[in-house]
């Protein structure tokens, strides 16, 4: 089931003693600090890098995975944007690489986003997260024009496969330049990933006509539970953990990926 808070799991992953003194810590913290200036970036002609993830307020771990992304993605001395119809949750942390701003209710988000994209030029990078009902609408329209590809994150269980073909089927309907990838969450071997991924790059092609891209795998380990009680990034907190170095990995993948415009590989007749 969806939930918004994981505090009441955190015991299986975290001491009482280290929660308490993490809660006391943060008490007597001040109000959240206003964006470091020293972190934007000038506005330029060529197009900001943007990925697109399906993402929503009532999966908080997906939420995290993204944050945790979009961290590892920003460049030295810079930031990346979170692009969201929705309001980062006070239950998340907030590194200073990361740049999501509160939605403004009187702007709609498609304008917001176009609006946000062409404020930040080359090198600046960004994540918008998208919930998976409203995805293929909103991906409909001129911002797919400015779309680099959609990340996909797939669980390494059956239910993750099925979900991920539900949103594949949706997303079929998008017009075909769009490069769409997967990385698998939660697999701590390479060989128990692997089989998993083919079966869903065969899925896509015989049900779908689409080609899914391999990306890796991401290890969401303990140290996911405790970046989000610290209020820290898992870079931060255990920057030589096997989570972390899985994110480092993934975040130079997609911006090594070929950019919107250049040719993707034909699918066989």
């Amino acid at each position: 089931m969806p939930r918004n808070d994981l505090s009441d799991v955190f015991h299986l992953f975290i001491t009482e003693e280290e929660q308490q003194e993490v809660r006391a810590r943060s008490q007597s913290k001040a109000a959240a600090a206003a964006p470091d200036p020293s972190l934007e970036t000038d506005s330029r002609a060529t197009p900001a890098l943007c990925w697109c993830m399906p993402c929503s307020p009532e999966r908080p771990l997906d939420l995290i995975t993204a944050v945790d992304l979009a961290t590892a993605m920003a460049e030295p001395g810079s930031s990346t944007a979170i692009i969201a119809p929705f309001d980062p949750s006070p239950y998340l942390m907030t590194p200073k690489e990361v740049d999501w701003p509160q939605q403004d209710p009187k702007v709609d988000f498609e304008s917001a986003w176009l609006d946000r994209l062409e404020q930040r030029g080359h090198p600046a990078r960004s994540l918008a997260l998208l919930p998976p009902d409203s995805m293929t609408e909103r991906l409909s329209g001129p911002l797919v024009d400015h779309v680099d590809g959609i990340l996909l994150p797939m669980p390494c269980h059956g239910a993750g496969l099925a979900r991920t073909l539900r949103w594949l089927r949706h997303l079929s309907k998008l017009p075909s330049h769009i490069r769409i990838g997967a990385v698998l969450i939660d697999s701590e071997s390479e060989g128990s990933a692997d089989p998993l991924f083919r079966k869903l790059e065969g899925a896509a092609r015989r049900q779908f006509g689409i080609s899914v891209e391999d990306f890796g795998t991401l290890v969401r380990g303990p140290s996911t539970f405790r970046s989000l009680l610290h209020g820290v990034s898992t870079l931060e907190l255990a920057e030589d953990s096997t989570a972390a170095e899985s994110l480092r990995t993934l975040s130079q993948r997609l911006v090594a990926a070929p950019r919107k415009g250049d040719a993707i590989e034909e699918l066989p007749a």
